[in-house]
């Protein structure tokens, strides 16, 4: 069974995602990884979940993501940002359902493990502004805000952050899987909504526009073949107005880059 791991900071008394899992799971599948000095705070005000304590001094998110990694390596988990909305496209209109059930969760867990079951590794829901289409999966693309990997993830083939505060830790975890030959999986029916960026709590804590900009620019150095840098204003959000850069990448062209052979995607299982 799927554990849902989510890492939040300063946002005790707004967990939206907490609070958008249906409470049959939060006693035996839910945990919340949380910052020393929060601890105390947030099993008082959570007693129905589990929460973990990371390691005294352990300050950001690429750096608790790693040690996610290693505390539930071999198991199924998936790890998502604290400010999340479930939601569900319905096939007869093609929009979002205005409602999304405890059935509708279900639904999506059953589908996530049956991905892992067919032997993908790493996967994620689609977000909010993603155009509905009728394929209920993505193959080797984009995944942020939300990702689940299967207890056969290479754990430590992987390096999971180079500076405890790396923005953009999940493209770069997402790119080396996908260069080492493990595509990954997005489930286009099941999605999330996501805050605005540098929404109030979590990474917004530390992280500024320039030390943003920064990690863009780290993933085109580093995956130069499949990653283009450029510049826009943002249009939104506490950054609304500023010279932002962003990327474009090409997820498939990474796992293909890993395909000496000429193999296809379905030649992986």
């Amino acid at each position: 069974m799927i554990e849902f791991i989510i890492p939040t900071l300063a946002r005790i008394d707004k967990q939206i995602t907490l609070k958008n899992i249906p409470e049959k799971y939060h006693a035996d599948y839910v945990t919340l990884v949380v910052q020393e000095q929060e601890y105390d705070e947030v099993v008082s005000k959570y007693p129905n979940v589990n929460v973990w304590k990371l390691p005294p001094g352990t300050n950001g998110l690429a750096i608790t993501r790693a040690l996610i990694a290693e505390k539930w390596k071999g198991k199924r988990y998936f790890c998502a940002d604290d400010d999340l909305k479930f939601l569900r496209i319905d096939l007869e209109t093609m929009k979002e359902k205005k409602v999304y059930s405890d059935d509708d969760f279900d639904d999506m867990v059953r589908e996530i493990e049956e991905k892992m079951d067919e032997g993908y590794i790493h996967g994620g829901l689609s977000v909010h502004n993603t155009p509905p289409t009728d394929e209920r999966f993505n193959f080797c693309s984009r995944i942020w805000t939300n990702v689940w990997y299967s207890e056969k993830c290479p754990v430590d083939d992987i390096t999971w952050y180079v500076d405890n505060k790396q923005c953009a830790q999940d493209f770069f975890v997402n790119l080396q899987l996908l260069t080492k030959g493990y595509p990954n999986v997005c489930h286009n029916h099941f999605r999330v909504r996501t805050s605005a960026t540098n929404a109030k709590g979590g990474v917004e804590v530390y992280r500024t526009i320039e030390w943003h900009n920064k990690w863009q620019q780290f993933l085109g150095e580093t995956f130069p073949d499949f990653v283009e840098v450029y510049e826009k204003v943002q249009a939104s959000g506490p950054w609304a107005g500023l010279p932002k850069k962003a990327v474009r990448i090409k997820w498939k062209k990474a796992y293909e880059s890993s395909q000496r052979n000429e193999t296809s995607l379905e030649d992986f299982f």
